[in-house]
């Protein structure tokens, strides 16, 4: 039970860090378009 809740834990982390690095990539790309214009 517990090493089944530590696995869906370290998904959910994942899916999270995920997702922020995401934001981060979108940003960045928007800020070297505007750079570009």
């Amino acid at each position: 039970m517990i090493k089944i809740q530590y696995v869906r834990f370290i998904g959910i982390r994942k899916q999270k860090l995920d997702s922020y690095l995401l934001k981060i990539k979108y940003q960045i790309r928007l800020n070297l378009i505007r750079r570009v214009k």
